[in-house]
């Protein structure tokens, strides 16, 4: 047996009072006479006798009830566990307050019945232990133990919120809050238990003890659109754009003719009507013609019911003013080519710098720079050309016949990419087109014998190392690639085994080849701005405005309105949103109180889910851990009790108080049968 409160034990010797009050209570006696004196002496003794047993049952009643208080202050208890009166018990308790705690239980919502069932495990603790409450905010307020009537308070303010964590995430949290931390470790996980953020992994932290508290709500049947990309890597003005709708069905019923609109610049247009199965997915598509450079902010939406938050989707689609390309060369031959080939696309532009006169500086302007018949690559250009590509740029290697090949042979170590080997002098012919690569996709109809493709007098051998990924876009007919891919951090290079130049091969003469392959390398990209981004209490965009300089400021205006972090990138600007955003929607970039640029953000898409852990998983997870205890709703049904009998065993104290009031209620009738009698 231990004592939550053993110091109580030391008014056990408060029995003294009883004792002292049987010994020193004299009852006083009236002489009165009668004649026969022998029957009153046997009257006399039987009395005494009798007076005397309910004196001491009286003060045994007495002395009962004294330690029975006693105990019951001190409160017992039977527990295997070894718990030390010095440590406080460690209790942390996290509220799932996601979109999907919304729903309701006998037309309760979970948060409501989350925060009551929260407020009866921590009143089942003592006023010595210490508590965390814990939401998907994840706020910095909430990482710290604080009192028993702290933490009532922080229950109190808890609301719904669209930022939502994985129970990992959470334990992990938790877990952080108990560091150098003495005492038992108690982790209360309050939650409908989603199947897509249940991803409990008990075995990080065996000290933790993890207790499961699963709430059930009535069955809903949800239709969301679950995401939204484009088909094309930058969307192009005066041209149809085509964005792919991916569309979930999370009931368990088929669903037909549900109506898909967009809503461009205030104008709704319908899409059309789908039929999906139930637990299904669809894709539909939609066309949008741009005509302006900028963004154009646009909404996808369908009617759904009851779980309406994910029924419309926010873009905002980036159309570049301009896409600029770098041509730096040693000879102006293929100048005229370059140039060629954009001059009719308004949205391109094309800029030429001489290997002499190179502004290292203008790199980030650009997102693509063709490497041109240059000889010799410097160490100074290899560096910037370096950083260029690792940030996401594009480049394209065109060599001379005499180019310093340990030059490039240092730029392809800098790049990690195939390297040249030698100049072979004899003729060859492509005769294999990749088009499963983005640059050649979707640009001939139909392969035939009539394609004209490109010939070669002298290339140079290609270096093939295993260990680095390569993509071969264009191949010779003896197996020798012709033009070939490397992805190189955030960005691509692409090497041309021969120069480009018509004395060399005839490349730049073969429109059906050359034209799409160098437009398509302009567009193509590795890392591009998101069409949305989803909310969470650490979202990050990106912009390509450049920092603010002297008193200008940048502000964020939507359904709310705040001043972000921001950092510098390489041409780029990172706005740290953190967790200010709480509504979907469009948030622009205000600078002076002129917007420069817009953003698109979403709810997170996992909350649309409505499959819930069974309560057989959630039992086969604390079965197999034995750091994980289920909460039955028979257990939660007096939950309080139930947490109180797991710390610290059977409630003994409520019993000793009953016995207390039981002695004193024998003490009182043995009183008044005395005075009776």
């Amino acid at each position: 047996m231990q004592f939550l409160y053993p110091g109580f034990l030391w008014f056990a010797a408060a029995i003294a009072i009883p004792i002292i009050i049987h010994l020193f209570y004299f009852r006083r006696f009236k002489k009165v006479y009668f004649t026969n004196v022998k029957y009153l002496e046997e009257l006399k003794e039987e009395t005494s006798r009798r007076s005397k047993l309910k004196n001491i049952l009286i003060l045994l009643m007495r002395i009962a009830a004294v330690l029975a208080l006693v105990f019951a202050f001190a409160q017992p208890f039977f527990t295997e566990k070894k718990i030390s009166v010095q440590d406080h018990a460690l209790v942390s308790v996290f509220i799932d307050n996601s979109q999907s705690m919304s729903a309701t239980s006998n037309e309760i919502a979970l948060l409501d019945l989350a925060k009551d069932k929260a407020r009866s495990i921590i009143n089942a603790f003592t006023d010595n232990d210490k508590f965390q409450i814990l939401t998907n905010e994840f706020k910095g307020k909430h990482q710290r133990l604080v009192s028993k009537e702290d933490a009532i308070a922080f229950i109190d303010e808890i609301e719904i919120t669209p930022i939502v964590h994985t129970l990992s995430q959470v334990v992990d949290r938790q877990s952080q809050v108990f560091l150098n931390q003495s005492g038992s470790k108690n982790s209360y996980l309050i939650s409908d238990f989603q199947t897509n953020i249940s991803d409990l992994q008990p075995e990080r932290d065996t000290s933790l003890t993890i207790n499961l508290i699963p709430l059930r709500s009535e069955i809903q049947q949800n239709l969301s659109i679950d995401s939204i990309w484009i088909d094309s890597p930058i969307p192009l003005i005066n041209q149809a754009n085509n964005i792919i709708i991916k569309i979930k069905n999370l009931g368990n019923q088929d669903l037909e003719n549900v109506r898909l609109t967009i809503n461009e610049n205030g104008q709704i247009k319908p899409i059309g009507s789908i039929n999906i199965d139930a637990n299904g997915t669809t894709i539909d598509t939609a066309s949008i013609q741009i005509s302006k450079v900028g963004v154009l902010p646009a909404v996808v939406s369908l009617t759904d019911y009851p779980i309406t938050f994910d029924d419309s989707y926010f873009i905002a689609l980036q159309v570049p003013d301009s896409i600029k390309i770098l041509q730096i060369y040693d000879r102006e031959n293929s100048k005229d080519y370059i140039d060629a080939v954009f001059k009719d696309h308004p949205q391109f532009s094309v800029d030429h710098q001489s290997i002499q006169q190179l502004k290292y500086q203008s790199f980030k302007d650009f997102q693509l720079i063709l490497l041109d018949d240059v000889g010799n690559v410097s160490s100074g250009l290899i560096s910037e050309l370096k950083i260029f590509v690792e940030n996401g740029g594009k480049l394209v290697i065109f060599p001379s016949l005499d180019i310093n090949i340990k030059s490039y042979q240092d730029l392809a170590t800098a790049l990690q990419i195939n390297p040249f080997i030698k100049l072979e002098k004899e003729a060859q012919e492509v005769g294999k087109i990749n088009t499963s690569e983005f640059v050649f996709s979707d640009v001939y109809l139909k392969m035939g014998d009539n394609l004209k493709l490109p010939k070669v007098r002298s290339y140079y051998s290609i270096q093939n190392y295993q260990q680095i990924p390569t993509s071969n876009l264009l191949q010779f007919r003896n197996g020798a690639p012709f033009l070939v891919k490397n992805i190189v951090k955030k960005g691509q290079v692409f090497t041309c085994a021969s120069p480009l130049n018509k004395n060399s091969n005839d490349l730049v003469l073969n429109a059906e080849v050359f034209v799409p392959m160098l437009y398509k390398m302009a567009i193509s990209t590795q890392t591009h701005r998101p069409l949305s981004y989803t909310i969470s209490n650490h979202v990050v965009v990106q912009s390509d405005k450049s920092a603010p300089t002297g008193d200008k400021i940048f502000e964020i205006q939507g359904p709310t309105n705040f001043i972000p972090n921001i950092s510098q990138g390489y041409n780029s600007l990172l706005l740290n949103l953190g967790d200010q955003v709480t509504k979907a929607g469009f948030y622009g970039l205000l600078s002076d109180k002129k917007e420069i640029d817009k953003f698109a953000l979403n709810y997170d898409r996992r909350e649309s889910d409505t499959k819930l852990l069974s309560n057989a998983e959630l039992e086969d997870i604390s079965a197999a851990n034995k750091n994980v205890i289920l909460f039955s709703d028979e257990m939660q049904a007096n939950l309080g009790d139930s947490v109180s009998q797991k710390e610290l065993g059977f409630a003994w104290w409520k019993y000793a108080l009953m016995a207390a009031l039981i002695f004193l209620l024998i003490e009182s009738l043995l009183i008044r049968n005395q005075k009776n009698s």
